[in-house]
């Protein structure tokens, strides 16, 4: 593992010592703080707050963070000013001091309520399962649950089934993140964001589950590094860490070494 972050931090270095910017974006769940069994748990751990705040100081380094969680959760468990932040997935955002919710997400709220009512009945049948409502989307967790996970989601697809063409559902850790189906997710964010940097910017993507699926993609279309972080990280990402531990590593060394790098210009 040691190996593998040398070599994405020297990645990483290169570009920044040409005085190129590096576009440095992360995933908060999983990722940025290990899974834990409520989301009110899921604290920034103070070093890799220190991190993240470091690296986004740094000269032609910026720092972002996109999650499920609603914006303003999102930012205020960060609580870092200058990052840009994208909450829902990617359907509201905080970027370079703007904030936006994407208006088809507005539009499709009603069908958001009524699809959470209707999930509502499943999830009585089942104790250990709840819902995570988020007004943009909402979030069917089943962590807790003892033994009748299959069963459990058989009658939940059976009820987003009738929504098919108009829900988008994604698998993350033992949860179901349902959003309206739009063309717009968290790849839609990269790429907003990257558009408006230099040609040559350096660009990294961190995240740990199908839900960064999007931007791993864009990513790597953009001739940027994934990294994915824990078991059920998309296949596809580049590189690979066990846990938000090994990521917090990743983030120091990028940070001695940048650092280092700045002073050596």
């Amino acid at each position: 593992m040691k190996s593998m972050i040398a070599g994405i931090v020297g990645i990483l270095r290169k570009t920044y010592a040409e005085g190129r910017p590096l576009l440095l974006l992360f995933d908060y769940d999983g990722t940025l703080t290990p899974i834990v069994d409520l989301p009110a748990q899921a604290a920034l751990a103070p070093a890799t707050r220190r991190q993240l705040e470091g690296l986004s100081h740094l000269p032609l380094v910026r720092v972002g963070i996109l999650s499920g969680r609603t914006l303003g959760d999102l930012k205020g468990r960060v609580d870092l000013p200058g990052l840009d932040y994208a909450g829902t997935g990617g359907l509201e955002w905080d970027i370079d001091g703007q904030c936006c919710v994407h208006p088809g997400a507005i539009k499709s709220m009603p069908l958001i309520h009524q699809a959470a009512e209707e999930l509502t009945r499943v999830v009585e049948a089942f104790p250990g399962t709840w819902i995570e409502r988020k007004v943009l989307a909402f979030t069917v967790h089943y962590r807790a649950i003892s033994d009748e996970a299959l069963a459990f989601e058989q009658q939940l697809q059976e009820v987003l089934d009738a929504h098919a063409s108009r829900l988008k559902v994604v698998k993350a850790t033992a949860a179901f993140e349902i959003s309206p189906q739009l063309d717009w997710n968290k790849g839609s964010i990269v790429r907003l964001i990257h558009e408006g940097l230099p040609p040559g910017t350096g660009l990294l993507y961190a995240g740990d589950s199908e839900g960064d699926a999007d931007a791993m993609e864009v990513v790597a279309k953009l001739g940027g590094l994934t990294v994915g972080v824990g078991r059920e990280a998309p296949s596809t990402s580049s590189y690979r860490l066990p846990d938000p531990s090994a990521l917090s590593g990743l983030l120091e060394a990028l940070l001695q070494d940048l650092r280092e790098s700045g002073r050596c210009r």
